[in-house]
């Protein structure tokens, strides 16, 4: 007949059956010899202690019988936060604590008495994310006779079971009843993993963000220089163009190169924005009222099987933005669901007004505290994997196949979020959709968004003023001269700041205009500037770069009243910001 199975009050304090271990003993000269070592509790135990009542002896003083620390004892492991499970000498269990059932889920009455390699074999399978290698692990320990290495193991969420992970350590037993046998804990770990999980997110996010960073300045340089070429293309077929009748046989491939050129001129200016070098021009926006702005263009040009869902919190606060820029991300990023819905779905944006706090701040490394606008972008598309996820801002970066797109549609939306001094996020499953999650910061009370320029459009007047050119490219320098000289204007050039700078000392009294690149070699367009507005207060300048002008250069620009045009430009657009510069009125 089985016996029935002890508690653990009865494991620990009842007296314990007539069981000796054979334990070495030494006589006085040092030889061991075998004695058995009685481990059964004294029945008489007593300890003198005054203040306690207890049998008495007549004649002696009073005694008090031992408390019965087992039954304590046992409560105490009963209630621990550690899962045990005690084995005998034949890996049977003969004791569960409360901890052990709840951490997997199972009952102690289907754990008594059973072998506890039938117990891996079976009860872990489907609890534990990797069951084969925690058997092994666990049988292993069973077949060592100290403290086993730990390990640990991912318990699945199922029933009254939760996630959580464990950390295994085995104990042998090396006395008492169940002398050879094997104590197992299992030590919840959960909260240490998730700290640690949390560390390796906030890890490669910073890694993100630094690479994100070094290619951002990589991509600025190459469209800077790329710019630069590109004006040189455009700007000798603009004026080939400009010398021939418009029934000349090479027009027609003229005009090809032309609209080529113009193609590559907005991929640099995708990579720019990407760099965030693509100036914003900032105004309060309600970012409410360009979603629906937007919604009403993709109404007309996506497939109707796609639903557009808004979600839009009311009272949404303003902030800081460069509507032009927003719109382009909500374009792109609408454009890159339809890719991922062939078949259709649903498409939502949703709004809503958030407080960063410090526990923000660390899930959102680049974020300071604060308040901000969340915009969120969802589709209902295929999704995608972890590798892609990774690499999805990077420019260039496309799933696609060739010739299907640029690559460049996602890097110029990270850069422009970024450039609001924002941040963007993309969760994504296989076969669930994508989120894209952006915040901008709160528009803070009375600060003033800068006002945008447009343009002026007129007729192309030439003139016989003279205009000192100033750039490192020598194509650039001729192309500016010939232009300027087929509308009477006489030129002046310099491939220098500091050739710049000695031809302005040499003839100032009678340049009356100077056209200056900003991202020269040696003393650079920004010192030379400077040193022109020093030598002549009032000076007329048109600044030329292939980046935009940005921070203190901005400010510069703006005291020293001069123009600013990007490369590549039409060589109409240069002729008209002469003209209009020339015309302004000096200051009095």
């Amino acid at each position: 007949m089985t016996r029935k199975p002890l508690s653990v009050r009865e494991l620990l304090c009842n007296p314990l059956p007539d069981r000796r271990v054979s334990k070495p003993s030494f006589a006085a000269d040092g030889n061991g010899k075998d004695s058995a070592i009685d481990v059964r509790p004294k029945k008489s135990a007593r300890i003198n202690a005054p203040g306690l009542s207890g049998p008495r002896d007549k004649g002696s003083e009073p005694t008090a019988t031992v408390p019965n620390y087992g039954a304590v004892i046992g409560e105490v492991l009963d209630g621990s936060t550690v899962g045990l499970i005690i084995l005998d000498v034949d890996a049977k269990v003969v004791w569960v604590n409360r901890a052990l059932e709840r951490y997997f889920g199972l009952a102690k009455d289907s754990l008594i008495g059973k072998n506890y390699r039938k117990v891996i074999e079976r009860h872990y399978r489907g609890i534990v994310e990797d069951s084969r290698q925690l058997a092994h692990r666990l049988t292993a320990t069973l077949a060592e006779g100290s403290l086993a290495e730990p390990f640990e193991c991912h318990v699945l969420p199922g029933g009254p079971r939760r996630e959580r992970w464990l950390e295994h350590r085995s104990q042998a037993i090396q006395t008492g009843v169940f002398a050879g046998g094997r104590i197992e804990h299992f030590t919840d770990i959960s909260d240490r993993k998730k700290m640690e999980e949390a560390g390796r997110r906030l890890n490669a996010q910073l890694q993100q963000a630094q690479k994100m960073e070094a290619i951002g300045i990589l991509a600025g340089g190459v469209a800077h220089d790329f710019n630069n070429l590109l004006q040189a293309i455009s700007g000798y077929t603009q004026l080939l163009l400009m010398n021939k009748p418009a029934d000349h046989p090479d027009v027609d491939m003229l005009n090809a190169i032309e609209r080529a050129s113009g193609r590559a001129g907005s991929l640099t200016h995708q990579l720019l924005a990407f760099s965030r070098r693509v100036k914003s021009r900032l105004q309060p926006t309600n970012l409410n009222i360009l979603i629906r702005l937007v919604k009403k263009i993709l109404d007309r040009t996506l497939p109707k099987m796609i639903h557009i869902r808004l979600a839009l919190a009311e009272n949404l606060s303003e902030i800081a933005a460069d509507d032009v820029q927003i719109e382009q991300v909500l374009m792109n990023l609408a454009l890159n669901a339809r890719q991922a819905m062939p078949d259709g779905g649903q498409l939502t944006f949703a709004t809503r007004n958030v407080f960063v706090d410090l526990a923000g701040c660390a899930a959102h490394p680049d974020l300071p505290t604060g308040e901000y606008v969340h915009l969120s972008v969802t589709d209902t598309g295929s999704g995608m994997d972890d590798k892609i996820r990774q690499h999805i801002f990077e420019p260039f970066y496309s799933t696609r196949g060739v010739g299907e797109g640029s690559g460049l549609g996602l890097s110029m939306v990270y850069g422009i979020v970024k450039n609001h001094g924002g941040s963007i996020e993309c969760a994504s499953d296989e076969g669930r959709g994508t989120e894209f999650s952006m915040y901008f910061p709160v528009r803070a009370a009375g600060t003033s968004a800068g006002a945008q320029r447009t343009d002026e459009k007129g007729d192309l007047l030439g003139g016989d003023e003279t205009v000192l050119i100033v750039d490192d490219d020598p194509a650039l320098v001729t192309l500016g001269q010939q232009v300027l000289e087929l509308y009477g204007y006489h030129a002046l050039t310099a491939e220098s700041g500091e050739a710049a700078l000695a031809a302005y000392r040499a003839h100032g009294e009678c340049i009356d205009l100077v056209v200056l690149d900003l991202n020269m070699p040696g003393m650079g367009g920004e010192k030379c500037l400077t040193e022109m507005v020093r030598l002549k207060p009032g000076i007329k300048l048109i600044l030329t770069s292939g980046y935009p002008p940005d921070g203190d250069l901005c400010e510069t620009i703006a005291a020293a009243g001069c123009e600013f045009i990007g490369k590549p430009y039409p060589l109409n657009a240069l002729l008209r910001k002469v003209r209009d510069v020339l015309n302004r009125r000096p200051p009095l």
